[in-house]
């Protein structure tokens, strides 16, 4: 398919016919030429011969085509040709019908019905490959088709089959027109075939119709409201096509509202609804979509005063808004450098595409982002699982013990120096950080003698964050560095994070009695058991100091006793940590 009929198959959804039917559609127009120029007018004898030699091969090669009977019908001022084809037929007013040839360039035939009704058929340039001789011929009535009741006003257009490359304007002016008439299009081929509805619309005193194939157009008055047209969907098409078509339509054209309605509703579906959740995921992707996305609401709203695209335009708002805080979190995870011009350009125009979207100046603050200055930044975090398990079988009893306790401590540390610790060998500096604890517990201990069943339970959790401080400490030829939680008060390090809570369990008797069981747990910030501190480092393996490095890693220990009971405990103690040596300051 061509560009130009890909765009039009787009703005009216119509598609090309298979390449038999075409062929078959030929041989109809062939029984017209025979009907037009051998029976109702005067021809050549030796054309009317050639129609008929092709005549004979349409008939051996379709044996269901045939030239129907043909009647002419003269009067004092009109002469009609009844057309007939899939039980529809068409009478047309051969006596007034208007014939040009019509160059690339364009140009404008006029007929007028017997009822002072005028047709104008106006061909833009570039419709036509090369110059066509165009016969444009009053529809007296129409019979047998699905049409509505009315006053009809419509044209035959030769020569049947022709496909335009741009839209024609076929303008109907009846002596009267009410400016609020019902108005039903419809279009037809060959003789008749595949009547069907067809945009219309009324226009300062005119019916206008845009045409891009032959043979027949027009329109029906309604008696009563028309029926809504009927669109067929779309052909598959790309995004750019769309773009294309959105593009080439023409503002002044009365279908340019629904038109463009259309394909903005069909590039949201099929391009651009399915890219919002990942453009909020992908800063990459999304720098590609935003502007698409911003063009399309920007369209609808100007063009078409948001009319039915209220809720599209809410959903790409939040989208937009969504993506935009995306990039500006990918951008300034890394520390800003100065000298980095291209980092700078990018975090203002992420700031200014903020900016209009109405997003909140605090947050997009380029002032606000941490400098580079060779900072450490990132988390430790430290979790115990206690569990202690139990099954135990008495000459007179039974009792089964679960008891898993999990306690958590994790190290959010800030690149932001709170103090220069004084040391002979390493650089040793003290980071803001901010410690959260956690614990929850699950405890069961049933007890079975006799008919009788003794059972306390508890279950809970519990989380609590306080200001904390992590002293990082780097050797001098920087090959490996420590760290650890200083005590309070060393160098204004902030007291140590406590969590302390009362679970509430319960303790049912044999007798069925129930009774709270209180279960009291407390979880201290601690950093004893933390195996890469004082002398005892992690390796720093940073090469180029102008780029971040970073170190992940986990450090688990295993340990198991006999309980009091003859129960098993396992406890666990697991450290992971990812830290960040951001790029030293720009000299």
């Amino acid at each position: 398919m061509g560009r130009a009929s890909l765009i039009v198959g787009l703005t009216l959804a119509l598609s090309a016919s298979e390449s038999q039917a075409v062929t078959r559609r030929s041989c109809q127009r062939t029984c017209k030429r025979f009907a037009r120029q051998c029976m109702v007018t005067p021809s050549k004898p030796g054309r009317c011969q050639r129609i008929l030699h092709l005549l004979g091969k349409c008939q051996q090669r379709f044996a269901d085509v045939a030239c129907e009977a043909t009647a002419t019908t003269t009067t004092s001022s009109t002469t009609t040709t009844t057309i007939g084809g899939s039980g529809v037929v068409v009478t047309a007013d051969q006596a007034r019908a208007a014939t040009k040839a019509v160059p690339p360039g364009g140009g404008t035939l006029t007929a007028t019905g017997a009822d002072g009704t005028v047709y104008s058929l106006t061909i833009p340039p570039g419709a036509l490959p090369l110059e066509t001789t165009i016969t444009m011929t009053p529809i007296v009535s129409i019979a047998g088709g699905d049409l509505p009741d009315g006053s009809l006003f419509g044209v035959d257009l030769q020569p049947s089959g022709l496909r335009l490359y741009e839209f024609a304007d076929l303008s109907i002016t009846p002596p009267q027109l009410s400016a609020t008439a019902n108005v039903a299009g419809f279009s037809y081929e060959g003789a008749g075939d595949d009547l069907h509805q067809y945009p219309a619309a009324l226009d300062a005193g005119r019916i206008l119709l845009h045409v891009i194939h032959f043979s027949g157009a027009g329109a029906n008055i309604c008696v009563e409201l028309c029926p809504p047209p009927i669109v067929p969907p779309p052909p598959p098409a790309t995004e750019s096509e769309v773009e294309e078509a959105i593009a080439q339509l023409d503002p002044h054209d009365p279908f340019y509202a629904s038109r463009l309605g259309y394909l903005l509703h069909y590039y949201y579906d099929h391009f651009l609804g399915p890219d919002l959740q990942q453009m909020q995921r992908d800063c990459a992707f999304a720098t590609g979509r935003i502007p698409k996305a911003l063009a399309w609401s920007r369209t609808n709203q100007l063009l078409l005063n948001e009319e039915g695209f209220e809720d599209e335009n809410q959903t790409i708002g939040d989208a937009l808004a969504g993506s935009i805080g995306n990039c500006w979190s990918e951008a300034t995870q890394p520390c800003l450098d100065p000298s980095n011009a291209y980092q700078i350009q990018n975090l203002l125009q992420i700031a200014r595409q903020a900016e209009l979207l109405g997003g909140d100046p605090e947050v997009y603050d380029l002032a606000k982002v941490r400098r580079c200055s060779g900072l450490w930044s990132g988390t430790v975090a430290w979790e115990r699982k206690y569990q202690d398990d139990g099954d135990f079988v008495k000459p007179n009893s039974h009792e089964t013990l679960r008891h898993h306790r999990l306690t958590t401590s994790t190290w959010e540390i800030k690149p932001h120096v709170l103090a220069e610790v004084p040391c002979e060998f390493c650089k040793s500096q003290m980071y803001e950080a901010t410690w959260r604890g956690s614990v929850s517990e699950d405890l069961s201990n049933v007890l079975e003698y006799g008919n009788c069943t003794d059972s306390t339970t508890v279950q809970g959790q519990i989380a609590s964050t306080a200001p904390s401080a992590i002293l990082i400490s780097v050797a001098n030829d920087r090959r490996s560095f420590s760290s650890y939680r200083p005590a309070p008060g060393f160098m204004g390090a902030p007291p140590q994070g406590q969590l302390s809570h009362e679970f509430d369990g319960t303790h049912v008797f044999c007798s069925g009695d129930e009774r709270p069981f209180p279960d009291f747990v407390n979880v201290t910030e601690m950093f004893e058991t933390w195996p890469f501190g004082g002398s005892t480092g992690l390796p720093l393996e940073r090469t180029d100091p102008t780029i971040p490095w970073t170190t992940t890693g986990q450090h688990v220990t295993r340990s198991e006793y006999p309980g009091a009971d003859g129960s098993q405990i396992v406890i666990t103690d697991t450290w992971t940590w990812k830290l960040t040596l951001e790029p030293d300051a720009a000299k």
